[in-house]
Order: C-alpha cells, then sequence, then structure tokens
C-alpha cells in the first residue's frame, strides 16, 4: 500500500507538495522522519524489536500526507502499542538535517505498564531497557545501529534537564 508524506524545502516549509513511499525524494526537497524515545522514572527505555532486522530499536517511522510529526508520534504509541498519551508530555529536543530528510527526535518520559498494553500484533515485542543492558545490546550488534547516535544524543541533551 503507498503512503503519501508531505515534502519540505530546505528550511522545514511545507511545499504543498507530496510523494509515495516508494518514490524517490526530489532534489532540494525533504521528507520528515521521527524517532521517539520513551524513558520510566528507573531510567529505562522501552524498545521495540524489529524482527525483519533482528534488532531491537526505538519508535520511528514517517507521518503520512498531512499530519504532523507530534501527530505522527502520538498515533504510532496509540496503534503500536494500545496506549493513549497526553500530546502535551511529548517534547521535540532535537532536529537533525541530511541529504533528504528532517529527523525529529521526540521524547516522553512515562511509566507505562507494558501488562496493560495492547500491543499491534503477537509478533510486537516490546520491553524496557536500562543503560547497561542498551550498552549490551549494542556491544552485540542487536541494537539499530542508525539510532545509535540518536540514542547517545538524547542522553546528552535529557542528562540533567527537566523534561
Amino acid at each position: 500500500m503507498i503512503e503519501y508524506r508531505d515534502l519540505y524545502d530546505q528550511y522545514q516549509k511545507l511545499t504543498g507538495e507530496v510523494i509515495g513511499n516508494n518514490e524517490l525524494i526530489p532534489n532540494g526537497r525533504y521528507v520528515i522522519s521521527v524517532i521517539l524515545f520513551i524513558e520510566n522514572d528507573y531510567n529505562e527505555f522501552l524498545l521495540q524489536k524489529n524482527d525483519k532486522l533482528n534488532v531491537w530499536t526505538s519508535l520511528y517511522g514517517h507521518p503520512v500526507a498531512g499530519e504532523s510529526s507530534l501527530e505522527y508520534v502520538v498515533n504510532k504509541i496509540k496503534n503500536e502499542l494500545g496506549y493513549n498519551v497526553n500530546p502535551n508530555k511529548i517534547k521535540l529536543i532535537k532536529t537533525y538535517k541530511n541529504a533528504d530528510h528532517f529527523i525529529e527526535m521526540y521524547y516522553l518520559k512515562e511509566n507505562i505498564l507494558l501488562d496493560l498494553l495492547t500491543l499491534q500484533s503477537e509478533d510486537n515485542n516490546i520491553n524496557w531497557f536500562n543503560k547497561d543492558e542498551i550498552d549490551r545490546l549494542i556491544s552485540i550488534g542487536k541494537f539499530l545501529p542508525n539510532h545509535l547516535k540518536y540514542y547517545k544524543d538524547c542522553n546528552i541533551i535529557v542528562k540533567g534537564k527537566d523534561l
């Protein structure tokens, strides 16, 4: 199924153009990708198993056309975890820009009880991981390499801040 995404200019302004997720992004245009880190009061991060790649990762994806990145995050949590979250608790902590993407990193401090979640499918595996456990996943190649920089940046940005 083709999903359409909004295109942005170099200043992250909507252009009014859309692109299918199976199309190449035109030169000078950008799409938005979102990565979300959820941390509980025990300094553990909620990670999801990507069975296709056999690695653990944070929640991530792309908003569809007409959907803001914050709306996407709220919908992603609802649709994948069956959890309703107050959008005011979700904080945009950094935006990155690469050749054809703006990557918006969001952070949520929330104590989510795993037993109360309604996961999208039985294959959907999630769990809380502390820093040592995540370091172990990284050392054995079981943490999504593309998200390693964002995880490290999230820890630096969040440390000592009241988010």
